[in-house]
């Protein structure tokens, strides 16, 4: 019984602590994009957390910051583009999935870490398939068509949750 109460404890701590040291990093990115908020690669990292966190509002506002200073920057690019497309904005939506589509993927050179190419593989998925109903929505059935299939290369679960075209 002891040994079990022991083992309770010591979850219980050692789940406190990363806790403690995941909300402390956040809060130390927080207070350096504070004092440099011209540092793109922080601000990018600061608007993927926001992504995983749920916060899409903010994470938004720290891609448009990224885009405002370096407006060919990818992630930023294929976030805010894909946020404003799910958003049905597709105003801002489509020169942001255009430039990203014809532009900063054919330049796209893949990061070694296999979790960042995995999560950027659904986002750069949902970019070309944007940009094939964007095609389908243009009239052009056989350009959208090549898009949807490049997608799929890239995260087949896409089609699971939508179907546009």
């Amino acid at each position: 019984m002891e040994s079990i109460v022991i083992g309770i404890v010591s979850f219980i701590i050692i789940y406190i602590g990363i806790s403690f040291f995941r909300f402390s990093g956040n809060k130390i990115d927080d207070y350096k994009s504070s004092r440099n908020p011209n540092d793109i690669k922080l601000q990018t990292k600061i608007g993927i957390r926001k992504i995983k966190d749920g916060n899409f509002p903010e994470a938004q506002v720290r891609f448009k910051e990224v885009i405002q200073i370096h407006p060919d920057q990818l992630e930023a690019n294929l976030f805010l583009g894909g946020y404003n497309y799910l958003n049905k904005n597709y105003e801002n939506a489509t020169p942001l999935i255009k430039k990203t589509v014809l532009v900063l993927l054919p330049n796209y050179t893949p990061s070694s870490t296999k979790d960042y190419v995995d999560e950027m593989g659904a986002f750069i998925g949902l970019s070309y398939y944007f940009f094939g109903h964007i095609k389908y929505e243009e009239g052009n059935h056989d350009e959208a068509l090549y898009w949807k299939n490049i997608a799929l290369q890239y995260d087949e679960s896409l089609f699971e949750d939508i179907n546009w075209y």
